[in-house]
């Protein structure tokens, strides 16, 4: 059989990817591995070292970003990451919004996705990107204002001492919906 190897990625400095791009493009093909270099993205530390690396990687034809997603995260410059995270956010505000449409009927039901889909996805990058908080205040809201008081039958939002009981974990009386900006800086520290 034949193994086939995708989405590597090295971190090292131009002249050390020049030896590995020189060995994986002799090397690969032998074992199924067939690198396309113009598929591959470079990020730079800083801006001012890119023309010398990309001078040094010409012969490659790589893609120059400032940021780029990798394994689930990101790396790279803060406004990369926020034009990046803004989007995801919005689309888990939008589905957490309609989720509270879906908890007034079936209220287990809608909770059942949040805990175990949505909130574990915003988890994630919350473990893996720091310094990033801000960004999750729209999140926080609508867990706030709509969804938590749509499956306790409310029609107002919350105060802050029943949010702070709604992230308990659910052996403590709580819903175990941590408020994500709260938490944050413990999920990135764990």
């Amino acid at each position: 059989t034949t193994d086939y190897a995708d989405d590597d990625f090295i971190v090292a400095p131009a002249k050390d990817v020049v030896t590995v791009m020189t060995t994986l493009m002799k090397h690969g093909p032998k074992r199924g591995y067939f690198p396309e270099p113009s598929k591959s993205v470079c990020i730079c530390r800083t801006k001012s070292s890119l023309p010398a690396i990309q001078n040094i990687l010409a012969a490659y034809n790589f893609v120059y970003v400032d940021g780029h997603r990798l394994l689930g995260g990101f790396i790279g410059d803060p406004a990369s990451r926020e034009a990046w995270l803004k989007p995801k956010v919005a689309a888990w505000v939008t589905g957490i919004e309609r989720l509270a449409k879906v908890a007034h009927r079936y209220p287990q039901t809608a909770y059942s996705a949040l805990t175990k889909s949505y909130q574990h996805e915003w988890q994630y990058l919350l473990r893996v990107l720091p310094d990033c908080k801000e960004y999750f205040a729209p999140i926080e809201m609508a867990l706030n204002n709509s969804f938590i008081p749509a499956v306790l039958d409310e029609h107002v939002p919350l105060s802050a001492d029943l949010m702070d009981q709604a992230a308990l974990p659910v052996k403590m009386s709580g819903l175990g919906i941590p408020n994500p900006v709260a938490s944050a800086d413990d999920w990135y520290a764990t």
